[in-house]
């Protein structure tokens, strides 16, 4: 008796895999008009610094020499600054404007375009750590976000058709197809190794991956930095007003008389002036005492304030870095201190009359903060101070 066979079950056809649709609009394309402004943005910077007679003259306000060295400041790479680039100042100089208007360029045109965004991305981190690290919200600082764009630029590579890049390998793909068909072969277009398929696909994971990886650090640093900034200045000013310092208007020699300079302050808001004498300089602190006016903050004493002085603080409502000077007029005034075209601190310089940002060399009017020279466009910001009986500089309170 023969054994009987297993019936075969029927074979399951496999479902057709769903078509794939491409998207509307390709990757390449997608970043074109990031493409634009940003090199448009680079070719104006570097076309401004071509044309800045100040920019490479040693003895101008303006000089690169004088904002490397007000960059320095305040910034993470002071050290570098201070000892190699400001030493160096024009070279540094003349290798940004050419690099800006190189790139601007190559981007422009899409010739080197990796290459291009990947410097591009090197001058504005080297910009976010010097010129404006200490913008507080990080994301009101602009060299950081042009950064990120440079990244996008530097993973997406060169457009296919739009870019000198591109049209440069279609050239080299024709020219490879006229000389196979010279030698009378025929031009076989082969199927898509799955192997390269699946190395070319992982190079593009990681490439995806480490621009993110570096986009989320580089974002986690400035975020970190806005929040230490911010709890600093909170700690400079935990002292309640009703029992913080006041500087009493205790008479002083007014050593600026002849001469005047900016006055610096030492801790607790004190007003220490420094004498120009020829031999050593002498300083004289006011005396501190324990009452407090309820409508506003004690600066200090006029008396310790002569004229031409000036004076830094931060403001105790807002936490912003301020500036009070006493001008030659007569009257004291207060404005922040962060110039309004990048966010450099200003000085004031008495004998010029003006308030100057040591970066980009603008000026402003030490009695308004009305704006005296570009590159700024925006006066400083004001805030309310007055003298009272006592003598004292009061800081009016929102």
């Amino acid at each position: 008796m023969q054994p009987k066979l297993k019936e075969r079950e029927p074979q399951r056809t496999k479902p057709a895999p769903a078509p794939i649709t491409p998207p509307v609009i390709s990757a390449s394309a997608a970043v074109l008009p990031l493409r634009l402004f940003l090199s448009i943005s680079f070719l104006y910077a570097g076309i401004d610094k071509l044309f800045d007679l100040d920019f490479l003259n040693p003895n101008a306000s303006g000089y690169i020499g004088n904002q490397l060295t007000g960059f320095a400041q305040n910034s993470p790479i002071g050290g570098f600054l201070t000892s190699v680039a400001v030493p160096n100042a024009t070279l540094f100089g003349v290798m940004m404007l050419a690099g800006e208007l190189a790139i601007g360029l190559g981007t422009l045109v899409g010739l080197f375009s990796r290459t291009a965004a990947f410097f591009g991305m090197v001058i504005s981190l080297t910009l976010w750590v010097s010129t404006t690290w200490n913008v507080t919200p990080f994301f009101l600082a602009s060299d950081l976000p042009y950064a990120m764009g440079w990244l996008v630029l530097a993973l997406a590579g060169a457009h296919p058709v739009w870019s000198l890049d591109g049209q440069i390998q279609l050239w080299l793909n024709e020219r490879k197809r006229q000389e196979i068909l010279k030698q009378g072969k025929r031009a076989v277009v082969h199927p898509p190794n799955p192997e390269l398929v699946r190395t070319q696909a992982r190079r593009h994971f990681l490439a995806v991956a480490g621009g993110t990886l570096v986009a989320g650090s580089l974002t986690g640093v400035a975020w970190f930095n806005s929040v230490s900034n911010r709890n600093a200045n909170s700690t400079t000013q935990s002292v309640p007003i009703e029992t913080s310092p006041i500087i009493t208007s205790t008479p002083v020699t007014n050593p600026f008389a002849n001469n005047p300079q900016p006055v610096t302050t030492t801790a607790q808001g004190q007003f220490t002036a420094t004498t120009s004498t020829p031999a050593n300089a002498t300083k004289t602190t006011a005396v501190a005492n324990t009452s407090a006016p309820i409508n506003g903050k004690v600066l200090g004493a006029i008396a310790s304030l002569p004229v031409g002085g000036s004076l830094k603080f931060i403001t105790p409502d807002t936490g912003d870095r301020a500036i009070v000077i006493h001008n030659s007029n007569g009257s004291v005034k207060a404005f922040s201190s962060i110039c309004t075209h990048e966010g450099c601190e200003v000085t004031y310089y008495p004998n010029q009359q003006y308030l100057e940002c040591p970066c980009h060399g603008a000026r402003f009017d030490p009695n308004t903060g009305a704006v005296l020279r570009r590159p700024a466009n925006r006066p400083l910001k004001a805030y309310n101070v007055s003298v009272d009986n006592s003598g004292n500089i009061i800081y009016q309170l929102k």
